[in-house]
Parts: C-alpha cells; structure tokens; sequence
C-alpha cells in the first residue's frame, strides 16, 4: 500500500505546482496591462500635499526652444 502512494501523490504534487505557476504568470500579466508597478521604486512619486516628484534625477537642456529632458538611460524626451 505504501508503495501505491509513493507512485499516485508525486502527478498531483505536479499538477499544483503548475496550477500554481499559471495563477503567478496570469497575474502579473494582468497586472502588467493594467499599468500597475511590477516592483522597485516607482519613477514618479506623490508627495503628501498631492505633487508628483521624480525618484531619479533628470538634466533639463533646451534645444531650438524646447525643453528636453535626458533620462537617466540616457534617451531624451521632450517636456509636456
């Protein structure tokens, strides 16, 4: 008899492990769409009296008139 349960326990142990992976992977994906932040400090942060600041720092410069704005992954996007 111990035997018998040794062979039939192991495929449904399994089988909840993979149930399991497919809710994890099914939510983050989710949540991904949704736009929620998936970990790490976010970028823009809202402060007590309801501004948003930055977390990393950022250069400003101005070209031709415009304001741009250097990330620190070094792409340059123009201030809204």
């Amino acid at each position: 008899m111990g035997r018998l349960m040794l062979n039939i326990l192991p495929p449904f142990a399994q089988f909840g492990r993979e149930v399991t992976g497919e809710r994890i992977r099914d939510k983050i994906a989710a949540s991904k769409r949704k736009g929620m932040w998936m970990g790490g400090e976010p970028d823009i942060l809202q402060t007590s009296d309801g501004r948003l600041t930055l977390s990393v720092p950022i250069q400003i410069k101005r070209r031709s008139g415009r304001k741009l704005v250097t990330l620190p992954n070094g792409e340059t996007a123009p201030v809204c």
